[in-house]
């Protein structure tokens, strides 16, 4: 069986809150197998100049829309580099903590704060429990 996806417009008027929520309730109660938007983190002045603000970005858009979307069918939050990626980023720009949490309803060892640990073994751990 084929699932299909539905993308998320995460830019311009139509991307308020409640649409976004709209769009997640829908994806959920439509059978939809995915809920995917644009990776653009860092929008150029091209890309700015073409698709109107505000433009969310992608891994809290994600991991915000996870819960309507429901707890038996998770959200994706991209390519575990990207999670990665941002786990260090905000770990280098010096938060104070920052916990990898891949499935809070399974239970796992220890928290994952990226302060404390090397980002290999953040990936290992996500890719254990993911």
């Amino acid at each position: 069986m084929i699932r299909l996806g539905v993308n998320v417009p995460n830019f311009g008027p139509g991307s308020s809150y409640d649409a976004l929520l709209g769009w997640a309730r829908f994806a959920e109660d439509g059978g939809f197998g995915t809920l995917v938007v644009s990776d653009h983190v860092v929008l150029t002045p091209e890309v700015a100049a073409i698709y109107p603000e505000p433009f969310h970005d992608p891994f809290v858009l994600l991991a915000w829309l996870a819960e309507p979307a429901g707890p038996d069918r998770p959200a994706g939050v991209g390519t575990l580099a990207q999670v990665v990626g941002d786990v260090g980023a905000l770990a280098a720009l010096g938060a104070a903590e920052v916990i990898l949490d891949p499935n809070p309803d399974r239970p796992r060892p220890r928290d994952y704060r990226a302060e404390q640990r090397d980002l290999r073994e953040i990936k290992e751990a996500y890719e254990a429990v993911a």
